[in-house]
């Protein structure tokens, strides 16, 4: 009997020397699965980390474009502001020039001055330069009254209705240029009186 259970606890002591030799050999291949998928991981890791160093120099890369195309546009910028302040200005001057040349006409026809035809044709040289590049003088006798390009100072009476709504005289000529007025052209306007023709 002594001998069976000998027998019995070496059988139960190698059941269990099997139990436990299984549990370290699943351990032992759990382990290198997981050694295995730890590596595939920091691989993985490896290269998401290269992929963002990519990604971030591609990134720096286009904010120094768009800083760039930022200053860029602010020269832009920077010249067409520029450029509207001489146009301003050299607008300013025709029109200083304009009127000079009006205000010479107009002493002319008054005092009857022999330079009149000289500066009727000089008046009629710079009109045409000034219409090749888009401005357009404003206040002439005999145009029809507009409020947008006419500012009207004083009204004549008068009994032709032909001439009503008409300029009658320019004090201070004006301009468009492409199309927007620059300076309204300061007139008198001809407004006819219907009770004095009788009507």
């Amino acid at each position: 009997m002594l001998i069976k259970k000998i027998k019995e606890r070496a059988a139960a002591e190698e059941r269990f020397r099997q139990e436990v030799l299984e549990q370290l050999r699943q351990l032992s291949q759990s382990r290198t699965a997981a050694e295995e998928g730890l590596s595939s991981l920091q691989e993985e890791i490896k290269h998401i980390r290269g992929d963002l160093s990519r990604q971030n120099m591609a990134l720096e890369d286009c904010l120094e474009a768009l800083d760039s195309q930022e200053e860029e546009q602010e020269n832009i910028r920077r010249q067409k502001r520029t450029m509207e302040q001489e146009k301003e200005k050299l607008l300013e001057l025709i029109f200083l020039y304009q009127q000079q040349m009006w205000s010479m006409k107009a002493f002319a026809l008054e005092n009857g001055s022999p330079w009149l035809e000289q500066l009727s044709l000089s008046e009629k040289a710079v009109r045409e330069k000034m219409r090749s590049c888009g401005i357009i003088p404003l206040g002439e006798p005999g145009e029809t009254i507009d409020f947008d390009l006419h500012d009207v100072v004083k009204t004549v009476e008068t009994e032709d209705e032909g001439l009503d709504r008409k300029v009658a005289c320019v004090y201070r000529p004006g301009y468009l240029y492409q199309g927007t007025v620059g300076r309204k052209a300061q007139v008198a306007a001809y407004r006819a009186d219907l009770t004095a023709a009788g009507k």
